[in-house]
């Protein structure tokens, strides 16, 4: 009944920690899972580029802004239709 047990539960090595974190092996993996999966990345692509379609419609028409009477305060006007 003596003698030491041999099996999975008395291993210490740890093989995660013998792996870099910029593995090549590592980042082929995902890459392929991104192009055999691409319902995974194609959402975030569209937010993407909705993100970067807003934003240039709001770099070329800002909110108009008109200065106030007074240095120290800003007003800001908009209307929610469009004005002739």
């Amino acid at each position: 009944m003596g003698g030491s047990p041999d099996g999975p539960l008395n291993t210490t090595s740890n093989d995660q920690s013998s792996q870099s974190d910029d593995d090549p092996r590592a980042v082929a993996t995902i890459l392929s899972s991104f192009r055999s999966e691409p319902t995974v990345w194609i959402p975030f692509l569209v937010a993407g580029c909705l993100l970067w379609l807003v934003d240039v419609l709001r770099e070329r028409d800002s909110l108009p802004v008109q200065p106030s009477g007074s240095a120290s305060t800003l007003e800001i006007t908009y209307s929610l239709y469009p004005v002739a």
